[in-house]
């Protein structure tokens, strides 16, 4: 069951900004406008359901310790893919460029992890978009 509904106002990559309906609010005191993670992709001006998760802090360590150890092992190899593709010799220097570049990649999204989800404990995430209704009304004047 949803924490509370409300309206995308914008999205930035897989953030949203979402106004709050208070009064179907199951949570009191809530602000009017949260920042949410959207995983579902939902637009501006959908209506959705949002629900706060916790997240588990092993989980979360884990993931801040394997991402950046994964981002340089998935560059050195394609950096090496690379080097075969154009069938070079091994050029160590594109292997090594491409390791970096995959662990800035890998670096950045645990920041951001880190920033998002691990401070807060929870962050609410945006789980489902609903579905509009219209009731026409067709009553002869």
């Amino acid at each position: 069951m949803a924490d509370f509904n409300g309206l995308v106002l914008s999205t930035r990559g897989e953030r949203a900004q979402v106004k709050v309906d208070q009064e179907r609010s199951r949570l009191k005191n809530q602000r009017s406008v949260v920042d949410c993670w959207n995983p579902i992709a939902a637009k501006s001006g959908q209506l959705v359901e949002v629900e706060y998760q916790q997240l588990d802090e092993r989980k979360a360590k884990l993931i801040t310790y394997l991402m950046p150890v994964g981002g340089l092992l998935a560059g050195l190899a394609f950096g090496r893919a690379i080097n075969n593709y154009f069938h070079w010799e091994q050029d160590l220097a594109v292997i090594v460029v491409s390791g970096l570049l995959w662990l800035g990649v890998a670096l950045n999204y645990v920041h951001v992890f880190r920033r998002d989800a691990m401070h807060h404990g929870s962050q609410p995430v945006i789980t489902a978009i609903e579905e509009a209704s219209y009731v026409i009304d067709m009553k002869d004047d």
